[in-house]
């Protein structure tokens, strides 16, 4: 009997963590596991989006009401809670409440390298981290005495990429967009993808732009992120060969966009616990140029993933970074060669999704042996359409996005904090523009007093 394996994160929206949670439903054992993914609160679309791949999605509320729409009362099931490991009122709140209501196995699986100091942090059976890196800066935070305590409870899990397009059809896939997006075949490509956040806007890359795509011959720069700066930082004819595409939560788009770059460029002012948007790159075939963030307490995950010189650059300032990209430019066989070599490190353990989803797994079940449960015993699931009217009907009393809070909400809402991010940023740029616009009047006046009309 399959057990019900519920990836459970406080919003159900485009983002890392959800193309994580969708990629081992993907990949998981029918046989053994019922994959669900589920959202205190969940994004209508995004939720669609998933149901029509055939995953089982939805809300299940604050209090767990929606519970009952994947599990029958009283069966167990196992909860993955993908998180970003920090204490957080929301959890302390829904953990004891998901083993009341059955919970075999609680598992953290951390987005970052928080310290979860909350009441509940002891519930939980076991918490992966993304990458070595992250679970060493935990160990860092939390201190020796804390780490001993619990230190059998951390596992490394890295994120499954699980798609490996065919050469042949990333050749095409890069013709038919650059033949789209109006780019020259023979152009050096640059480009970046990211979700939407403001502070996954690095400085080192925009600074560098202007640079990049004026000194680099026939450079074009692709950007599919939030709100970008890029077009108002490049000047004069240049800017035409910058381009801002919208955020897309289609794998189609996705690929079609790494299709048409040449290297990939990354940054990130906050770090990476992992670094979905370079392990995609990367297995397209492409170089990757990531900054490095180990100041500050950040996760560095990004220097785990790029080898330097192998598969690609690690870089610290925009000179690295524009040294970088002309190698690359000048050098298409070292592309390629990095290429190929970033593309072969994902086919591999510990990168490649089956190796993954096997750790997964096993981890699981060694972890219900720990406990003396047997997986798959006493387990009642659902024999329901994922598109049934009783979900749509509970999900439609959910449809909000987690960017909207509740006016109940009875924990700190963070989306509010990128939204002041965001406005900064915004800020930035449009006293940039007025700036510049003041400089123009001034030059104006400039010529109009050394050349007065009569």
């Amino acid at each position: 009997m399959t057990m019900p394996l519920i990836h459970l994160i406080d919003g159900l929206r485009l983002g890392g963590m959800a193309r994580i949670m969708q990629s081992l439903a993907i990949l998981a054992d029918r046989d053994r596991f019922l994959p669900i993914l589920a959202g205190i609160e969940a994004d209508s679309s995004f939720v669609c989006h998933l149901r029509e791949q055939g995953l089982v999605a939805g809300a299940i509320g604050v209090e767990l009401a929606g519970l009952g729409e994947f599990v029958k009362p009283g069966s167990s099931f196992i909860v993955v809670i993908h998180r970003s490991g920090e204490s957080e009122p929301l959890w302390d709140r829904v953990v004891p409440l998901l083993i009341e209501k059955g919970a075999a196995l609680v598992v953290n699986q951390n987005a970052f390298s928080h310290v979860d100091s909350g009441p509940t942090a002891d519930l939980v059976d076991m918490c992966m981290f993304y990458s070595r890196d992250a679970m060493r800066q935990h160990w860092k935070r939390a201190g020796r005495p804390a780490v001993e305590s619990y230190l059998k409870k951390h596992r490394v899990l890295h994120c499954a990429v699980t798609k490996e397009p065919a050469l042949e059809d990333v050749a095409e896939a890069r013709r038919e967009m650059r033949h789209r997006l109006g780019i020259p075949q023979d152009a050096f490509v640059i480009g970046d993808t990211c979700r939407p956040d403001a502070r996954k806007l690095d400085p080192i890359a925009l600074l560098a732009l202007p640079r990049i795509i004026h000194e680099i011959p026939n450079c074009w720069f692709i950007a599919r992120r939030y709100p970008s700066l890029a077009e108002s930082l490049v000047r004069g004819k240049a800017r035409k060969r910058v381009i801002n595409l919208p955020v897309s939560q289609d794998d189609g788009d996705m690929f079609r966009t790494y299709a048409a770059m040449d290297v990939f460029v990354h940054g990130s002012t906050m770090g990476e616990s992992f670094g979905m948007s370079i392990a995609e790159a990367m297995r397209c075939g492409l170089p990757v140029v990531a900054n490095e963030t180990p100041k500050n307490n950040c996760d560095n995950a990004q220097g785990e993933l790029v080898l330097h010189g192998e598969t690609g650059y690690l870089v610290n300032d925009s000179l690295s970074l524009l040294q970088a990209l002309q190698s690359l430019a000048a050098s298409p066989a070292l592309a390629r060669r990095m290429g190929i070599a970033a593309r072969c490190r994902f086919n591999d353990a510990p990168y490649s999704p089956s190796s993954i989803i096997s750790q997964f797994e096993a981890e699981l079940e060694s972890c219900a042996r720990d406990k003396g449960i047997a997986l798959g015993e006493g387990s009642q699931v659902l024999e329901r359409d994922p598109s049934d009217a009783v979900m749509g009907r509970f999900l439609l009393e959910h449809k909000r996005t987690y960017s909207v809070p509740r006016p109940d909400a009875p924990w700190p809402v963070r989306p509010w904090v990128e939204y002041v991010q965001g406005g900064r940023l915004a800020w930035r740029g449009l006293r940039k523009i007025v700036e510049g616009q003041g400089r123009v009047y001034r030059r104006l006046q400039g010529l109009r007093r050394q050349f007065p009309s009569h």
